[in-house]
């Protein structure tokens, strides 16, 4: 839950901050909670000595030891200061929790590359959060049901890039069960795989609708496991049949 300034401002109370510690923790939080990252040093000054933090602040005082500060740099707006960006995270290190705020880590690159599909398709890059998240988090029906849908989403824009949408949809224009076009793209008539990727598509699929629909069985991390390596480097081939390439990483 997000603490209130007063709640925040007894925090730091306890701390021992110089003048300046307190005028910087308070530009975090009104930059991180109030989403206000240029504030006037009068203001900080006045607002110091409200919240009990300090007594009568000369304002002019605080502006030039704030701008000596690594921390600060001038503000866009006249008048004003802020926190420079590598300042962030130092100083959220020390204060978030004061402030109520819990940061979920970052999920790592349990199965697939955390950058992959950054600035591709939002819905890409989303799902390779999940299957890492939810691999990190011992989540495992969860993770092989993503992994599953990544899959899907893969095979069906390789079609379409090579321009087989037809094959993979029935007379009414719907696209067919996956399975059967997992059998269309191991058959190398319209997609060039490396040998073995359909049977890793097949198995993933497996592993996937298991743990979507199986009423008793539970995913372990064996299962996901097993079929990791293998996996990530089909989904890297489909990545370059479909022509998607992060911009982050492209020539």
């Amino acid at each position: 839950m997000k603490t209130t300034l007063h709640s925040f401002a007894e925090g730091i109370s306890k701390l021992g901050l110089t003048e300046v510690g307190h005028a910087i923790a308070l530009l975090w939080y009104f930059d991180l909670q109030e989403g206000k990252p240029e504030l006037r040093p009068a203001f900080l000054a006045g607002l110091m000595h409200d919240l009990s933090l300090r007594r009568q602040v000369n304002a002019t005082r605080l502006g030039r030891q704030l701008l000596a500060n690594r921390a600060v740099m001038r503000g866009k707006e006249m008048g004003t200061v802020r926190l420079r960006l590598a300042s962030r995270s130092r100083l959220s290190s020390r204060y978030n929790e004061i402030a109520g705020r819990v940061v979920a880590p970052a999920p790592g690159a349990h199965i697939i590359p955390a950058g992959l599909f950054d600035n591709t398709r939002p819905y890409l890059q989303t799902l390779v959060v999940q299957i890492n998240g939810t691999y990190q988090n011992g989540f495992y029906d969860a993770c092989a049901v993503m992994c599953r849908r990544l899959l899907n989403c893969l095979v069906l824009l390789a079609f379409e890039s090579a321009a087989k949408g037809k094959v993979i949809r029935d007379a009414s224009g719907e696209y067919r069960a996956f399975a059967h076009i997992i059998e269309l793209a191991s058959s190398n008539r319209h997609l060039k795989l490396a040998r073995g990727a359909g049977a890793v598509m097949g198995k993933m699929d497996y592993v996937g609708d298991l743990a979507a629909h199986h009423p008793t069985y539970t995913t372990r991390q064996k299962d996901i496991d097993e079929q990791r390596l293998a996996f990530h480097r089909v989904i890297l081939e489909l990545a370059d049949l479909a022509e998607i390439k992060s911009q982050a990483t492209a020539d």
